[in-house]
């Protein structure tokens, strides 16, 4: 935050007398440019979305390629960065909150996303589990 607050392109000059060109110790680094700052610190984050997301069937299934109740599923999840930034230490964790629907592997990493990248947690997938009362939605998870 200081290096954009303090940036050249962010303040705006300020000189007093006998003190010199900004920075100096009278006027610091001068008036900051609140409209230069704010879009210098976006530009800074990186700025994730959701990309594809496919499901297939877990080994705890009955390999007809329908998830279908009693039944676990695998969830890829792909995450793009459209921004110019790169993100480091990403994570995502998914949670049920629809009874009969139950997380069992809720928890990926996804270590750095470049920007203008994606990632997906194929190697580790999101595993969910179907209930044996839960509506078959009668979805194939064939590509």
């Amino acid at each position: 935050m200081r290096t954009i607050l303090t940036a050249a392109a962010n303040t705006i000059p300020v000189e007093v007398a006998g003190a010199g060109a900004a920075p100096n110790a009278v006027a610091g680094y001068g008036i900051i440019n609140a409209n230069a700052a704010v879009l210098a610190a976006a530009s800074q984050q990186a700025d994730l979305a959701l990309g594809t997301v496919t499901q297939s069937e877990n080994a705890y299934s009955n390999t007809n390629t329908i998830v279908e109740p009693g039944e676990y599923a695998n969830v890829v999840v792909q995450l793009t960065n459209p921004s110019l930034t790169n993100a480091t230490g990403v994570s995502a964790t998914v949670v049920s909150a629809t009874a009969g629907v139950s997380v069992v592997q809720g928890a990926a990493s996804y270590g750095s996303i470049s920007a203008g990248g994606n990632a997906s947690n194929t190697g580790t997938p999101f595993v969910i589990a179907l209930g044996p009362g839960i509506i078959a939605a009668r979805r194939s998870c064939s590509p």
